[in-house]
């Protein structure tokens, strides 16, 4: 009997150490699959509140939607990278259920707006017609009073009022002409172009946080401004890098090559801006070396709310500017429908990080 009871426990050790891989492969393909679906999801929708915008409907409540359905697809995504497939799972399903009537609400906004824009071209089409008819009956109208008292002396009579009638007739011309003045004298957009903006904790250029402590909380916010004629869908890569590593090069126009640590969505509507509060904190520690070098080590970014892993991110101790340099940087990427994914905008911004805080004073001691 006892030979029997451990001969089932090992099998049963045997049984559970070999089917937990396949337990994880399933729940990773699992999902693998939801963000999948999700990122579909949140294109399709994003095309419909584009089609909309292009029909000259009011998006910004659909650019709501889908930024609160983009941060939930980019929480779900750092949890994948994390491993945690579970809470990846859910929040990519939590993302693709708050999309659930977007589709019908945008096609209902484009269809309103399609039908007052049909409604506006044809009062535009009838000012015209209006306003050539009213000069056409003032015309003929003359024509008759001259017919009619054109002869001797009622001829200076109505010389008097020709003046007052072409005043008269001008105004009428103009008021049946105002609606398609109004559109003709729009002038069209020439210069297309996003803006990408970093303004201090109390929303302008200053006050930046520079001198950073470990385990400190602060406070910027980022801006996006969409100016290229229709609704936009950004993606803002945070990347973390210490003076020696590859930074996005404003000359040639490229992005920096080290890996992305979080992705920020923004959907915005033309002409109008989003701002976003970021929030972080860095959590890390100094050493010296054998051969007395001097180095700050990052565990950890909490960026708004999500810990970041920084483990084997280093910063050397600069002897000229007596600082470990630290630089957070966000680089705009934009979707492109053509190719499917996301290219580089050519903007970014960044902070400049002087990394020497508390407890500089025990390693310099040492």
């Amino acid at each position: 009997m006892r030979v029997s009871l451990g001969v089932l426990l090992l099998a049963a050790i045997f049984i559970a150490v070999f089917s937990m891989p396949s337990f994880v492969w399933a729940q990773q393909n699992d999902a693998a699959s939801v963000i999948s679906s999700a990122q579909t999801k949140l294109v399709q929708c994003f095309d419909a509140a584009r089609a909309a915008g292009s029909a000259g409907a009011n998006v910004s409540s659909l650019m709501s939607v889908l930024n609160g359905a983009g941060a939930q697809l980019s929480n779900a995504e750092l949890a994948y990278s994390s491993g945690n497939f579970g809470l990846a799972s859910s929040l990519a399903s939590q993302s693709q259920s708050g999309l659930g009537g977007f589709l019908s609400d945008a096609n209902a906004l484009k269809s309103s707006a399609v039908a007052s824009s049909n409604e506006q071209t044809l009062i535009f089409v009838c000012s015209i017609v209006g306003t050539f008819a009213v000069i056409g009956a003032s015309a003929v109208v003359w024509v008759i009073l001259k017919r009619k008292y054109g002869n001797g002396m009622q001829r200076l009579n109505l010389t008097q009022y020709k003046a007052l009638f072409i005043v008269v007739i001008a105004v009428l011309a103009l008021l049946v002409a105002s609606p398609a003045l109004q559109r003709v004298l729009v002038y069209p957009q020439t210069d297309f172009f996003t803006g990408l903006s970093l303004l201090g904790p109390g929303h302008m250029t200053e006050n930046y946080p520079y001198n950073i402590t470990s385990g400190e909380n602060y406070t910027v916010f980022l801006g996006v401004n969409n100016q290229l004629g229709a609704c936009a869908y950004y993606q803002v890569e945070v990347k973390f890098r210490n003076e020696t590593q590859s930074a996005p090069d404003s000359f040639n126009f490229t992005a920096s090559s080290l890996p992305s640590l979080y992705n920020l969505t923004a959907f915005v509507a033309d002409k109008e801006s989003l701002d976003i509060p970021v929030n972080f904190a860095f959590d890390y520690s100094f050493q010296k070396s054998a051969d007395n070098t001097l180095q700050a080590n990052f565990d950890s970014l909490t960026f708004n709310g999500e810990t970041l892993n920084l483990q084997g991110y280093t910063s050397d101790w600069n002897p000229q500017t007596n600082v470990f340099y630290g630089n957070l940087v966000f680089e705009l990427w934009i979707y492109n429908g053509t190719i499917g994914g996301f290219q580089y905008n050519e903007r970014f911004v960044d902070l400049k990080f002087n990394m020497t805080s508390t407890g500089m004073g025990d390693i310099f001691a040492g």
